[in-house]
């Protein structure tokens, strides 16, 4: 039979057969059928657009359409954040929301949007531990002796953030608020900055994010006291989480997939499920591994409280820290 079919009928026959089986998601209520952007609410390069652009291409295998990473800075994230949340809700459109968008919520006034009603979330995507790091050379050998240190003279020690209301910042105020110590914040533009005065000796201490404290651990630039994880990381096995030296400290570094809030449930179920595939494949665990990480995808409804839960805590947080933008 097949032979009686003209050759251009043949090849075309063959291709469509070829496009059904690269995009199986157009067999499941026609979702989706062209590109998804995936808006990014920081400029590439950093942290966020990283987590995203690892995601993306095994997301775009999965789902049969291309995934678009679209920078949209501005506002520490409140931007892109506000880009999404006030888009069409049909599912091409979706945001790398993180603990910076949570934070900003006590940060900012006079947000546009409502992180926590505005968008619907559909997978936790990575979470990260903040060390706490001093220099090599520093008196305290375990954070029982720097808590000891900052007893014994209150404020004296200076630690450094990526900016006022930083997670790098309030991981500091939840450290000294349980350890019943004063410390004196000293506030930059960036991690960067903080990081090479710790170096340099100008300030005592910071929490940095595992994915940029362990090359300065590695390198012999800052020795790590404690991790604020709920158990020891398989990158710093000999270092001690925060609970275990004796003073909890439980903030992590975390993002995760966003959709606008009147997303259609089947749609937001696809995009939940198919983050879970993705997250299983052995190169993206190494990968995040090696940035000091970890995939979390799980269930969606769990990410939905984790956000609420999450979001009223550090909106405290920044009271306690008196931090304010507007």
């Amino acid at each position: 039979m097949t032979a009686d079919i003209p050759m251009g009928r043949r090849r075309l026959g063959l291709g469509l057969a070829g496009v059904a089986l690269a995009r199986p998601a157009l067999a499941q209520g026609g979702w989706p059928s062209r590109p998804i952007r995936w808006v990014v609410p920081f400029a590439p390069g950093g942290n966020i657009d990283v987590m995203a652009r690892l995601y993306a291409e095994p997301l775009s295998r999965e789902l049969g359409q291309p995934v678009v990473v679209e920078n949209r800075a501005g506002a520490a994230g409140s931007i892109g954040a506000d880009f999404v949340a006030k888009a069409a809700p049909d599912g091409y459109t979706i945001l790398m929301g993180s603990v910076v968008n949570a934070i900003n919520v006590g940060l900012y006034r006079n947000l546009t949007f409502d992180f926590v009603k505005d968008l619907a979330p559909v997978a936790l995507l990575y979470s990260v531990p903040s060390i706490l790091l001093v220099r090599p050379d520093f008196p305290a050998r375990d954070v029982a002796e720097l808590v000891a240190m900052a007893r014994r003279e209150p404020g004296a020690l200076n630690y450094g953030s990526a900016g006022s209301g930083s997670g790098m910042h309030l991981s500091t105020v939840l450290f000294a608020q349980a350890a019943g110590i004063e410390l004196t914040h000293v506030p930059y533009r960036g991690a960067a900055p903080a990081q090479q005065d710790l170096i340099a000796g100008r300030i005592q201490l910071i929490f940095d994010n595992m994915s940029t404290a362990l090359p300065l651990v590695r390198d012999g630039q800052a020795r790590a006291l404690g991790v604020t994880a709920a158990a020891r990381s398989p990158q710093m096995p000999d270092v001690p989480t925060m609970a275990e030296a004796g003073v909890p400290v439980d903030l992590l570094v975390w993002g995760g997939a966003f959709a606008p809030a009147a997303t259609p449930p089947a749609i937001l179920g696809r995009l939940s499920d198919a983050f879970l595939k993705v997250s299983s494949q052995g190169f993206l665990t190494e990968r995040l591994r090696g940035l000091g990480s970890t995939s979390s995808v799980g269930d969606r409804t769990d990410f939905a409280r984790f956000v609420g839960s999450e979001t009223t805590r550090l909106v405290e947080l920044v009271r306690l820290s008196g931090a304010s933008v507007d």
